[in-house]
């Protein structure tokens, strides 16, 4: 941490570098609670506005959808606009959308406050990670600030998860809303504590602010967000909002692009693709993304197959999130000292994100404990926070710096769609896998099956035992082989996807490693001694 006066914090706290953390923290999460407001409550949304569970994704997604748009303006505002009256107004804002949040009762309003959320998020988190950069050394800014902001997004969403599904199971879920507007009071008071009226930095003038493309990138990832949201369930082409939703993203991608190369100041320099390396580092980011989303594999189990509350599946989150933020620390220390052990922290996390799936695909079963649980989800959490950090770093490192907040910017793009990827396709896998194995179980639900009548007649005699009537007994039987037969349906079904993820993962370990060993073998022939040649 620099040491000398701030531009933006008041005189005493020059010196209390861990306060000037904390108070940016407490800043970042104002913003950062939004999106998990409500990420344990789908039931609740799903009952109160009367709608599918695709909507309740799409409505979390739209806020993404803010950031990506907004981040690209965002940073041109705040080389503009004083860092403490600015955040006091996108915190006013926000008070004000999260009480219309609060009252409102149409969807449709709903997603346009999702969106205005977005924007908000952008602005307060974009405001703090900048001053936190300026407040971190040079050479430590990236590795630092990027592993406190991440840290910070994963840490929110299972606390705030926590705090709402608590408030779900003892009030309507839209008190959550009460509290997020007491915390954005709160984020006010720590402003007014800490930042100057005015802060000494070099303004930048608002114009050319490409508008246009900020319009055209929110009808893109909306309609990118909706197909890949609803596309798996309305069979994706056949369906005409599906058709209309890939026409629309076709076309604002290519106009978007295409008004790019005609800017002299660009929404987004598109020159940082002529980096093979950041190319590279993009596709690693969005195959990361895509792949660490099995863990909700996990939360869906216990959640279906062991019927937990909210809280206990948010206390094995919250395991995950832990062991995930302090392997990130620890990446990020080694970066700042040892910047060449980045490949190996790629090695290191992708195979550990090997042995987790592999390893539910051995165990996963119908009466897992909490204890049997842990371990893998633990490990899924240490290797998920052991490779951001340097894909991160990797990704950032690789663009121009001419190209300024385009990397940032593309790099949370490469997480949107990795994620959507990584919905649709867990969707797709299940929808298969589950069908595959409906169908072959219902080839034994036949009167003249052995082990159908056996078991029938088992479950039968039971609850006859138990004081049924036997026609009564005999119905119950059928519901009940029905249901287990659902139950074995959807752990064969996660069984495969996590068989299908070992062995993709396995097979990029594998490229990986061979790509590693050619480059091992051309130094040691280059710097073999050249032997004379012989006469």
């Amino acid at each position: 941490m620099n040491h000398h006066n701030s531009p933006y914090f008041r005189d005493w706290l020059h010196t209390k570098s861990f306060f000037i953390i904390l108070a940016l923290v407490v800043i970042m999460l104002s913003g950062l609670f939004q999106f998990g407001i409500f990420a344990l409550n789908k039931n609740h949304v799903m009952s109160y506005f009367g709608i599918e569970p695709e909507d309740v994704t799409f409505s979390i997604q739209i806020s993404y959808v803010g950031i990506l748009a907004y981040l690209p303006i965002q940073f041109r505002l705040i080389r503009y606009f004083e860092p403490k009256p600015y955040l006091l107004v996108v915190l006013l804002v926000a008070i004000a959308v999260n009480f219309m949040s609060l009252i409102t009762t149409d969807f449709y309003i709903f997603l346009a406050l999702r969106l205005l959320s977005g924007f908000i998020a952008c602005s307060i988190v974009g405001r703090s990670l900048t001053i936190l950069f300026g407040h971190l050394k040079k050479q430590y800014a990236l590795v630092i600030g990027s592993t406190i902001f991440y840290g910070s997004v994963l840490a929110s969403v299972v606390i705030v998860g926590l705090f709402s599904a608590w408030i779900a199971d003892n009030m309507p879920w839209q008190c959550s809303y009460i509290y997020l507007i007491s915390y954005n009071a709160i984020t006010i008071l720590v402003i007014l504590l800490t930042l100057k009226a005015k802060a000494a930095f070099k303004k930048y003038p608002l114009y050319q602010i490409d508008w246009q493309s900020f319009v055209l990138s929110i009808a893109t990832f909306s309609a990118f967000a909706f197909l890949f949201i609803y596309g798996p369930k309305y069979d994706w082409l056949s369906n005409d909002k599906c058709l209309f939703a890939t026409i629309t993203t076709v076309v604002c991608l290519c106009l978007l692009v295409v008004r790019q190369g005609m800017l002299k100041r660009p929404y987004l320099h598109l020159h940082v693709f002529k980096s093979r390396r950041f190319i590279l580092a993009l596709a690693l980011l969005g195959f990361y993304y895509g792949i660490k989303d099995s863990i909700n594999l996990i939360y869906g189990y216990t959640g279906m197959v062991l019927h937990w509350n909210n809280q206990d599946i948010a206390q094995l989150g919250l395991a995950n999130v832990s062991a995930m933020v302090l392997t990130m620390a620890l990446s990020a220390y080694i970066l700042t000292r040892k910047r060449q052990y980045m490949r190996l922290l790629f090695l290191g996390g992708f195979l550990c994100l090997f042995i987790f799936n592999f390893w539910m695909y051995l165990i996963i079963g119908h009466d897992l404990s909490f204890q049997a649980l842990i371990g893998p989800v633990l490990l899924q959490g240490a290797a998920s926070g052991g490779l951001f950090v340097p894909l991160a770093i990797f990704a950032l490192e690789s663009v121009p710096s001419y190209t300024g907040f385009t990397g940032i910017t593309l790099a949370a793009v490469a997480r949107f769609i990795g994620l959507l990827n990584a919905s649709a396709g867990f969707y797709g896998l299940q929808q298969f896998y589950s069908q595959s194995y409906n169908t072959n179980f219902l080839n034994h639900f036949t009167p003249i099956d052995h082990l159908y009548n056996s078991q029938l007649a088992k479950i039968s005699s039971m609850l006859t035992s138990k004081g049924y009537f036997a026609d009564q007994a005999m119905g119950l039987s059928h519901l009940f082989l029905h249901r287990d037969m659902s139950i074995q349906s959807l752990l064969l079904t996660d069984r495969a996807i996590f068989k299908i993820l070992a062995f993709t993962i396995g097979v990029l370990l594998m490229v990986m490693l061979a790509c590693r060993l050619g480059k091992w073998l051309t130094l040691y022939v280059r710097n073999q001694p050249s032997r004379p040649l012989q006469a």
